[in-house]
C-alpha cells in the first residue's frame, strides 16, 4: 500500500480491496449529481401538483384562536412557536453557524493549498469547492433569484393562517410578496450546505460529522416551519438545491482532475 493511500484511509486501485472512493465521495460521483438533481426536481413536481401536504404540516404548528370582535376574520392564530424565547435564541445560533464555519473554512484553504503535503493541497481544493457552493446555492440561487423573484407568501402571511394574502403552491410564480419570499428557505439551504463539510473530514470521523451535521441542518429547517416562516416544500427544495450544486461541482471537478494534485 503507498504512503498516499495509508494517509488517505483507502487501498489503491491494483488491491484486492478493490479501487479507492473518489475524493469527496460519494457526492464527486457523476451518477449522484445526476441523481440528486433528479430528486430535486421530483420534490418540485411533488409538492407542486400536491399542495395539500404544505398545507398540512404548517397547520401541526399553527394554534387557531377566536378572532376579535373589532377585527373579524376568516382564520384568526399563530404560531406558538414564535413565542419560545429558548427556540428564537438556538434559531438565531443555527442562522449564523454555516456562515461562520465558511470563512475560517476558507482561511484555512490559502495556506493548505500552498503547502508540500500533498493531504493538505487536496484538503485545499475541497474546501474550496464546499465554500464555492454555498456561494453559488443559497447566496446566488436561493436568496439572489428565487427568493426575490417567486413572489410565494410564507404561512404566516397567507390567509390560511391568519395571513393576507392567498396560498401559493410550490414552483408557481406569483407578484404576492415583493421580497424575501417564502420560495425557498434560505436557512435551510445553508443549514443543509453542512453536509457538504462531512466528506472533508478524514474517514474515521465521518459518520459522527454525518449525525451532528444532519441534526443541525434538520433542527434549523424544523424550526423554519415551525414558526411559519416556511412551508415544508421550501426546506426541502432549499436543501437539495445545495446539496445538488455542491455534488456538481465535485463531479465536474473530478471530471476535470482538479483533485488530482
Amino acid at each position: 500500500m503507498t504512503q498516499d493511500a495509508l494517509r488517505h484511509g483507502s487501498a489503491p486501485a491494483n488491491s484486492t480491496q478493490g479501487a479507492p472512493s473518489p475524493y469527496l465521495a460519494p457526492f464527486s460521483r457523476p451518477g449522484v449529481a445526476i441523481g440528486l438533481g433528479l430528486a430535486t426536481l421530483a420534490l418540485l413536481v411533488i409538492f407542486n401538483r400536491f399542495p395539500q401536504l404544505d398545507l398540512a404540516v404548517a397547520s401541526w404548528f399553527f394554534t387557531e384562536q377566536p378572532c376579535p370582535e373589532d377585527d373579524p376574520g376568516p382564520v384568526c392564530g399563530s404560531f406558538t412557536a414564535m413565542n419560545n424565547t429558548t427556540l428564537m435564541l438556538i434559531r438565531e445560533v443555527l442562522h449564523y453557524l454555516p456562515v461562520s464555519l465558511a470563512i475560517p473554512l476558507l482561511i484555512a484553504a490559502i495556506p493548505a493549498g500552498l503547502s508540500s503535503v500533498r493531504r493538505y493541497r487536496l484538503f485545499a481544493r475541497g474546501a474550496m469547492t464546499a465554500v464555492a457552493a454555498i456561494l453559488i446555492s443559497p447566496l446566488l440561487i436561493v436568496n439572489g433569484l428565487l427568493k426575490e423573484f417567486s413572489g410565494r407568501p410564507r404561512p404566516v402571511h397567507t390567509d390560511v393562517f391568519g395571513g393576507d394574502w392567498p396560498f401559493v403552491e410550490a414552483g408557481r410564480f406569483t407578484d404576492y410578496c415583493s421580497s424575501n419570499c417564502s420560495f425557498v428557505s434560505g436557512e435551510a439551504s445553508t443549514g443543509f450546505w453542512l453536509i457538504c463539510l462531512v466528506p472533508l473530514f478524514p474517514a474515521r470521523f465521518r459518520p459522527l460529522a454525518w449525525v451532528v451535521a444532519l441534526s443541525l441542518a434538520v433542527t434549523t429547517s424544523g424550526l423554519r416551519i415551525a414558526f411559519g416562516g416556511h412551508y415544508l416544500s421550501d426546506v426541502l427544495l432549499g436543501a437539495a438545491i445545495t446539496i445538488f450544486v455542491f455534488s456538481a461541482l465535485a463531479a465536474l471537478a473530478r471530471w476535470r482532475r482538479w483533485y488530482e494534485v
